[in-house]
């Protein structure tokens, strides 16, 4: 499958002039990244629910003050 990897390097000390010698460091953050996709198609597709629902929904904070409405909670007031 498909791996997402993330880089970094540095010349080493005293091989400025050339870039003769370089560190390189990979890590494989494929499961973080797999994450963050997951997430955003989560919250892609409440968002959708949330937002087309036939019955109105609202989100409010601790201290009952709305957060956020949908179009048929507004038609309903």
């Amino acid at each position: 499958g498909k791996k997402y990897l993330t880089m970094h390097w540095a010349v080493v000390q005293g091989f400025e002039q050339d870039y003769s010698k370089v560190i390189v460091s990979m890590v494989d953050i494929t499961d973080r990244k797999l994450s963050e996709l997951a997430l955003k198609d989560s919250e892609v597709r409440f968002r959708m629910l949330f937002d087309q629902a036939p019955v109105g929904y609202q989100s409010r904070d601790m201290e009952g003050k709305f957060l956020d409405v949908n179009q048929s909670w507004l038609d309903i007031m």
